[in-house]
């Protein structure tokens, strides 16, 4: 017999049911439409031009028609808009100074994603005290990106919640899919709606085909829910987008940023008939998670340039007014620190953009010297030659060394330690490639023909003295070892090393080493009595194992 307090049809289950869900109602605010604040905070003629702009340049690099570098930097996330204001006035000034060379974007990020739990980020609870004020974060988070664009500052963005981004998408010239919702539906759905170029970053495992994946998904038309621009749930049906891209940002593997995982990383886009351009993230995995190493981790992704390689399209820094992090528990808060992943300071973060802008001008000298790429309209080079990776063909001769600069292959396996000699190097030096195994060495040495070469002694693959053993002796350069053993020392002298380098060393010391593989490298290629044949280096003018070391 049912009791006369259910209505009629309905169980107990229904109705108890039904009042926790009118709890939950009554317990909710409704936010603002996008519209609505789009008339409060408009995006003015300047803006709109500014973003449609920046959107087309960031598009070209990364299709291969710009020539330029797109540089992401800024804080892990916005937390405090006074001091992301103070930080894109200073940055603003750094993009006008490189914008022939840089395409900067900066880090606006007002969702994070948490492993477990945590603070969500600035759009979610702007007030930091867990009071989820998420219209009032929506708002804010408008007002900032419309003062940072009157800066006239391209501004990136992480999309997390598929509807929350929607209130200011038309304020962002970049935007990425992160690494724990790259495989999501939902998201790949999303970015192919987005009217801007898409980043998707490999897993947090470092699995970067599940981004491929992604990028293929988010190109083809999808229809999904969405938000009106009057706040009304509506069906989306996308075009696709075809300005999507890979983000290598490391994972529990290990990082992947040298030379043969962005080579690796581009075949496999160019397998897929995907643009082999990318982008390269210097926190995080690649980083090890030590926002200090970054400035490294961006030392040899410019080697990389320096070299040619034009599949680094893009590069990721994280970066505040003052470097490291703080616990948000902690009072007061420290103005300008980052209150999630710890960031590069303000002041080490310039000399990186510096060191980058540099590559890049190198990069476009290198490639006109090989009379790669046609010029475009801009005075970049481009066209379909422009595409292909820079390679030194084996039967390139030697430079003559008639005053004209030496060319330098660096070889290690530890990414840090070929970015700090790379950083050491003295000017007058061309870096033709830079490799983390002796096999890749080997052949680079046989196809390149470098005047000099810095082998690590012990590297996957085959040793830097297998490496040196491998060639014929016109094929050799003058080799300088460098290492952490002094047990390998006998080897390399007998093997005709010019110079043992033991790490650490300073730039003194492989200043000493590249005047002695100078030297050397002169003597090789002057050309014999017979005119036929290189002189190799008499035995008695090999330095006898330093005790210096």
């Amino acid at each position: 017999m049912k009791s006369a307090a259910f209505p009629s049809g309905q169980s107990e289950q229904d109705v108890t049911q039904r009042a926790e869900f009118d709890v939950g109602e009554r317990m909710a605010k409704q936010l603002p439409a996008p519209s609505a604040l789009e008339e409060r905070y408009p995006l003015d003629e300047a803006g709109a031009s500014l973003v449609a702009r920046t959107r087309g340049e960031i598009s070209a690099v990364f299709a291969g028609e710009d020539d330029r570098l797109v540089v992401v930097v800024g804080p892990c996330s916005i937390h405090d808009t006074a001091a992301a204001l103070d930080y894109a006035g200073r940055l603003a000034c750094v993009a006008r100074r490189h914008e022939d060379d840089l395409v900067v974007v900066m880090r606006t990020y007002f969702e994070k994603p948490r492993t477990v739990a945590g603070w969500k980020g600035f759009v979610n609870d702007p007030r930091l005290d867990g009071s989820y004020e998420i219209a009032e974060g929506l708002e804010r988070a408008r007002s900032l990106l419309v003062e940072v664009t009157r800066l006239g500052l391209a501004a990136g963005s992480e999309f997390l919640d598929a509807f929350l981004g929607q209130f200011y998408t038309d304020l962002v010239s970049w935007g990425v899919i992160g690494a724990r919702t790259v495989e999501s539906q939902i998201h790949r759905e999303l970015a192919s709606g987005l009217a801007m170029p898409v980043g998707f970053k490999n897993r947090t495992d470092g699995n970067y085909l599940v981004a491929v994946d992604a990028i293929r998904a988010a190109r083809v038309p999808h229809r999904y829910p969405s938000l009106g621009r009057d706040g009304t749930p509506t069906i989306r049906v996308s075009e696709g987008n075809d300005r999507t891209h890979v983000v290598l940002r490391g994972g529990a593997s290990g990082p992947n940023f040298s030379a043969s995982e962005v080579r690796a990383a581009a075949a496999v886009l160019r397998m897929h008939g995907l643009p082999p351009h990318l982008m390269v993230d210097c926190n995080h995995a690649n980083s090890g998670k030590d926002p200090s190493k970054q400035p490294a981790v961006a030392s040899v992704l410019a080697a990389q340039l320096r070299s040619g390689e034009r599949a680094i399209a893009g590069v990721m820094l994280e970066s505040n007014l003052v470097g490291g992090a703080q616990n948000l528990a902690g009072k007061p808060l420290v103005y300008g620190q980052s209150i999630t992943d710890g960031c590069l300071a303000w002041d080490a973060t310039v000399p990186v953009l510096d060191e980058l802008a540099r590559a890049v001008r190198a990069r476009r000298l290198f490639r006109a010297n090989k009379g790669i790429g046609a010029q475009t309209a801009n005075g970049r080079p481009g066209g379909p030659e422009f595409l292909k990776p820079a390679v030194v063909s084996a039967a390139d001769s030697r430079p003559a060394h008639d005053g004209k600069r030496l060319r330098v292959l660096v070889a290690d396996d530890e990414p840090l330690a070929r970015a700090r000699l790379l950083s050491l190097l003295p000017e007058g030096l061309d870096v033709i490639g830079e490799y983390g195994t002796g096999t890749e060495a080997l052949t680079a040495m046989r196809r390149d023909r470098p005047d000099i070469a810095f082998l690590d002694m012990q590297m996957p693959g085959c040793s830097g003295l297998d490496a040196v053993a491998g060639l014929e002796a016109s094929e050799r350069p003058a080799v300088v070892f460098v290492t952490a053993y002094e047990r390998f020392a006998v080897g390399a002298f007998d093997i005709g090393a010019v110079d043992y380098l033991l790490k650490p060393f300073d730039r003194q010391r492989l200043a000493t080493a590249v005047e002695r593989a100078t030297q050397s490298a002169r003597v090789r290629a002057a050309p014999s009595p017979r005119g036929t044949e290189p002189v190799e280096t008499p035995p008695h003018s090999q330095p006898a194992a330093p005790k210096d070391f």
